[in-house]
């Protein structure tokens, strides 16, 4: 909830090209508040699985049966592992909403035209008449 409110603390309204004001909500700050609250989720789920895997490692070492101990045994392990992808899922929602909103808005207007990925070029085209899209990949060997 902390990164929520620091991302919108954060967020600030930003000018057009025009001069005239948008509104502070961009996709890309929308996206980024998204992630941030699904940080905040994920923090909250994995403190649960913990506390969960605790409960049921305490039952575990009070096991009267082998049968018993070894199902205990497998949810609490099942429950803190969970808990540790869990909390590996929110640092990683968390470090994206960071990057979606800290890098702001002037990079939605960077558009690359031709794309490089390994030597390969990539060039979409859009043909609104016939309803097309189109990719092309371009090797170049020389």
């Amino acid at each position: 909830m902390v990164l929520l409110l620091a991302g919108l603390c954060y967020v600030k309204p930003v000018c057009g090209e025009e001069g005239d004001q948008q509104g502070w909500l961009t996709p890309r700050r929308a996206w980024g508040i998204a992630l941030f609250s699904g940080s905040a989720v994920l923090l909250k789920k994995s403190w649960d699985f913990h506390q969960q895997a605790n409960e049921t490692y305490a039952l575990y070492r009070k096991a009267a049966t082998g049968p018993q101990a070894e199902l205990l045994y497998e949810s609490a392990d099942n429950r803190d592992t969970k808990s540790q992808m869990s909390w590996m899922a929110a640092a990683a929602f968390a470090l994206a909403g960071w990057q979606m909103l800290a890098l702001g808005d002037a990079r939605e207007s960077v558009m690359i035209a031709n794309p490089h990925l390994l030597g390969v070029e990539f060039e979409p085209r859009v043909q609104m008449e016939t309803r097309r899209i189109e990719f092309s990949f371009k090797h170049r060997f020389f």
